[in-house]
């Protein structure tokens, strides 16, 4: 189940309809975006994508019509994303935790792609998670669809980021990449096997994995400082 559906399940069903804002794109060239990028995935997938010397643009899995490489800021996913939650009485889940799940996709390792932005040479958008607390209050999952289709210019990345929200890149076509970019591969928790976490922390097994995953590397200090 995709990030999309399960927002849907939580929301209630029925009411008025959203305008579609199409999607908007930049060239990556002299932009204020981080120098790295980073695309967590299966250790399986990774291999694949190394002997394919590609990271392949792809849908998000969902009926909002959004297909790229979906990437991170390292120091956004790890403050922002982790203190994201959406839910209702019955249920609610972190977006930290569900995006190691989508990424793991019920394997027992993970791994994780460092992209210098500097070697992007097609269009990039960024999408704001935080739309998916809007998602949860409104009626149908037409509404969902519609407000988790918004982007805008991955120019704003900082603003978004100074208030607080958390922001996925999608690089509008495939990214070249070799053993180099793998950082590393982790086992996860059973926890994250599962294709939903819920609740309203990030799980401390999360952090401790992205710990493991940039041991002695110079982004450790981004995570040991949460």
């Amino acid at each position: 189940m995709s990030t999309i559906e399960t927002i849907g399940n939580i929301v209630k069903n029925g009411a008025k309809k959203l305008a579609y804002m199409k999607p908007t794109a930049v060239s990556v060239e002299n932009r204020q975006i981080p120098e790295y990028l980073y695309h967590f995935t299966s250790a399986k997938n990774a291999e694949e994508i190394i002997n394919s010397g590609k990271l392949l643009a792809k849908d998000d899995h969902s009926d909002i019509n959004l297909a790229g490489v979906f990437m991170l800021d390292l120091e956004n996913f790890v403050n922002n994303w982790s203190k994201l939650t959406i839910g209702n009485n019955w249920g609610s889940f972190n977006f930290f935790n569900m995006l190691f799940c989508q990424a793991v996709k019920g394997e027992e390792r993970i791994a994780c792609f460092r992209i210098p932005t500097k070697r992007l040479n097609r269009t990039m958008v960024i999408r704001d998670q935080n739309n998916a607390i809007k998602a949860g209050e409104v009626a149908s999952s037409d509404e969902v669809k519609h407000l988790m289709s918004i982007t805008d210019d991955a120019d704003l990345y900082k603003i978004y980021h100074k208030k607080g929200h958390a922001v996925e890149f999608i690089h509008q076509g495939d990214i070249k990449v070799s053993q180099e970019d793998l950082v590393g591969i982790s086992k996860v928790p059973e926890e994250f096997k599962e294709r939903a976490i819920f609740g309203k922390k990030p799980r401390k097994s999360a952090f401790d994995t992205l710990r493991y995953l940039f041991i002695n590397q110079p982004e450790a200090k981004i995570i040991e400082n949460v």
